[in-house]
């Protein structure tokens, strides 16, 4: 394992920096130790993978130098759109190729409120008109110690990286190491544009949704899905993804399909019957997933 240069190694941890206190595991959780040099290290040189909380507090303000919107299956077109909008505001983002889908990132040249960033991204799906899945950061109130959500960092194993990397321009072609961070620090954005950028975010407008009564059985309804809704139905969560957003994905798709409220709740209790999330916890699972119907339902 070739050891990573000193220079990228700093650069690396300016873009991603964010809590010093804890880090995120690779396999899921948050681990209790302070953030030095090592863990960044390590990650890049085939030791511990890690990955950043992206929110600390400044003033009583959650604040970060990054953002990162998440999309968690294989479609390169919708990456490249998120990308190419914000480039069309002088925003340079970055494709990374993940596991199971891609991340969209953009640096700031110093901190920025969490919610500008997070909104920044907001407005730039809405006018792409992509569906955000999971915007980071999550959280952009950090009061009674919450400590928000980590996103696991590109290039572990560094120079050696098989996935995880950052795209050079296609779906194909990707940066090395030393390029992408020279790079990205070369172009992160002005705080100024990114807060100006949020502020075109127009939260959806929510309406009442009332479950009520489904159409007809549950195969009449999912004769009615689109060809991705029924995939995901059927296949459910890919190896490796979560069944929450997986359940999210198939009511989103619902809705795509035309399917009423009731109707898409048919749809998500018997998938989630077959995945194993909240049906199992009786009427408390129940709810959950209501509150699901009816939030995807309420910002249609």
């Amino acid at each position: 394992m070739r050891a990573v240069a000193t220079t990228t190694l700093e650069g690396f941890i300016t873009l991603f920096r964010g809590r010093g206190d804890v880090y995120g595991s690779w396999d899921g959780g948050c681990v209790k130790r302070p953030l030095t040099i090592n863990q960044f290290r390590s990650h890049l040189e085939d030791g511990e993978k890690i990955g950043i909380y992206p929110s600390i507090v400044v003033n009583g303000v959650a604040s970060c130098v990054w953002g990162c919107s998440d999309i968690d299956y294989d479609s390169y077109e919708e990456a490249a759109t998120l990308r190419d909008v914000l480039a069309a505001v002088d925003v340079k983002a970055w494709v990374e190729k993940t596991r199971k889908g891609y991340h969209v990132w953009v640096f700031s040249q110093a901190l920025v409120p969490s919610e500008a960033m997070r909104n920044m991204f907001l407005a730039a799906h809405q006018v792409a008109q992509t569906p955000p899945k999971e915007v980071n950061p999550k959280q952009t109130d950090l009061s009674n110690g919450k400590i928000g959500n980590y996103v696991r960092l590109p290039y572990p194993n560094g120079y050696d990286a098989t996935e995880r990397r950052v795209l050079a321009g296609g779906n194909e072609a990707f940066m090395s190491l030393d390029f992408f961070v020279e790079s990205a620090l070369e172009c992160r954005t002005e705080p100024a544009t990114i807060v100006n950028l949020a502020s075109y975010y127009t939260p959806p407008a929510r309406h009442e949704v009332v479950v009520g009564e489904p159409s007809g059985d549950l195969k009449s309804i999912t004769d009615r899905l689109t060809p991705l809704a029924w995939t995901i139905f059927r296949a459910g969560p890919l190896e490796g993804r979560d069944r929450s957003t997986t359940l999210a994905h198939l009511a989103h798709e619902c809705v795509k399909s035309g399917l009423s409220p009731a109707d898409t709740m048919q749809v998500v209790t018997d998938a989630d019957m077959r995945w194993g999330k909240y049906v199992q916890r009786g009427a408390e699972g129940i709810i959950e997933l209501e509150k699901l119907v009816t939030r995807v339902h309420g910002s249609a």
